[in-house]
């Protein structure tokens, strides 16, 4: 509750910081940067839409025929991160407000990935499957 008031204060308090950091005129930069931008989103999209996969490879886990289910969603955060920075940074054209923004973001991604438990996935699916094992076992 404390997060969404803190962020619906900083939607109505945000003012924009219109000078500009950095323009690009040069044609091949443009393409340079636009091509990263489409990267970005592209591998955003895709990334996102991998996290709905492993929910299927549990079925095919469960049944023997796919023994790598966990490293779909770890393959679809570390895209999930890149597509962001990507996005993010590849402007032609980098305000104050811009370039504040996606400094904070690329701190957030830095922060989050450096405290990420790697084994959280695998401890709670073996816990329970320990626990159902067990309960199986008492029935």
């Amino acid at each position: 509750m404390l997060q969404s008031a803190l962020l619906l204060a900083f939607f109505f308090a945000w003012q924009p910081l219109p000078d500009l950091v950095w323009t690009l005129d040069s044609p091949w930069q443009l393409l340079l940067l636009q091509t990263g931008w489409y990267a970005g989103l592209l591998t955003l999209l895709v990334s996102a839409a991998l996290i709905e996969v492993p929910s299927l490879l549990r079925i095919a886990l469960r049944t023997g025929i796919l023994c790598c289910a966990p490293y779909a969603t770890s393959l679809a955060r570390a895209g999930i991160a890149c597509g962001l920075l990507l996005f993010e940074w590849c402007a032609a054209q980098m305000s104050i407000g811009h370039m504040l923004f996606a400094g904070v973001l690329t701190a957030y991604l830095v922060i989050t990935r450096l405290l990420y438990r790697p084994n959280v996935n695998t401890a709670s699916w073996l816990s329970s499957a320990m626990n159902n094992g067990l309960w199986l076992l008492k029935g």
